[in-house]
């Protein structure tokens, strides 16, 4: 595919970038870059933003369209003589770092995030993944608890009706 592009997402306070499946073996091929398997069939690769430089460098010099999700001016397509697909090599080993999920709960439960102002109310396997986070630490969780995931979002336990599978 001649239009395909690396599309490279900031991370972690602005000071990391990071890029997802296709475009992660093209920059690992690319940069030697480590890829890892995030989440069940997410792939990534990733680097700071001081190296951001280098890695567009080696984009250039190869002949790899691509672009910079949060500057406009951080993008460069070489349409016909695009080498993206060289690049797409799918033989780098991939390190898995998720712990395989088997769901464990079931039920409903009812949270308020931290910056809505209605509260949201969930069944597990209808309208949440079966594997969420929110729904181990609801399950973990008294109601009334302000709980934050990973992620840093905070969320306080309304309602909950559930149980071990």
């Amino acid at each position: 595919m001649k239009n395909e592009k690396v599309v490279f997402i900031q991370r972690i306070n602005n000071d990391f970038y990071e890029v997802y499946n296709d475009d992660a073996y093209v920059i690992a091929n690319l940069m030697g870059y480590k890829l890892v398997l995030e989440y069940k069939d997410l792939i990534k690769t990733g680097f700071p933003e001081d190296i951001l430089d280098k890695v567009i460098g080696m984009l250039r010099k190869n002949r790899v369209s691509f672009s910079v999700s949060d500057d406009d001016s951080l993008f460069f397509d070489f349409k016909e003589k695009n080498k993206y697909d060289h690049f797409l090599k799918e033989d780098v080993p991939v390190e898995r770092v998720y712990k395989l999920y088997v769901p464990k709960y079931s039920g409903k439960f009812e949270v308020l995030f931290e910056d809505d102002s209605e509260s949201e109310k969930f069944t597990v396997g209808e309208n949440i993944d079966l594997d969420a986070e929110l729904v181990e630490k609801v399950y973990k969780n008294d109601v009334g608890k302000v709980v934050v995931l990973d992620s840093g979002i905070s969320f306080k336990i309304l309602s909950k009706d559930m149980k071990l599978k």
